[in-house]
């Protein structure tokens, strides 16, 4: 029961990890995109 507790819980950290990463990706390209849109629109 335990062993299994273990695999689980490296499992769901792993998936976390790798899915935070791809999310921060994401989020940082979006923001730069968004950033750059609202720059140009308070430009013109």
């Amino acid at each position: 029961m335990s062993q299994d507790y273990t695999i689980v819980n490296v499992a769901i950290r792993f998936v976390h990890y790798h899915f935070l990463s791809f999310l921060n990706y994401h989020l940082i390209l979006f923001l730069q995109y968004d950033l750059s849109i609202t720059v140009y629109t308070v430009i013109l």
